[in-house]
């Protein structure tokens, strides 16, 4: 999965660690039923181009 952000649960809440646009990705996958951990396994990253203000490229497999 091409996702920088993680969720945690501490004390019976959600704590966000990364960006929170990519956790609102997150957070709503998990909504759906789709466990987001499982899925890091299953896609693996191959290439992350350094952030650029105007543009932003990841490739998965």
């Amino acid at each position: 999965m091409c996702n920088n952000a993680f969720l945690r649960i501490e004390n019976g809440k959600v704590r966000i660690i990364g960006d929170p646009l990519e956790a609102s990705l997150l957070i709503l996958a998990e909504k759906a039923g789709v466990s987001t951990d499982s899925l890091r396994g299953v896609r693996v990253r191959v290439l992350e181009l350094e952030f650029l203000r105007f543009l932003l490229i990841v490739l998965g497999r």
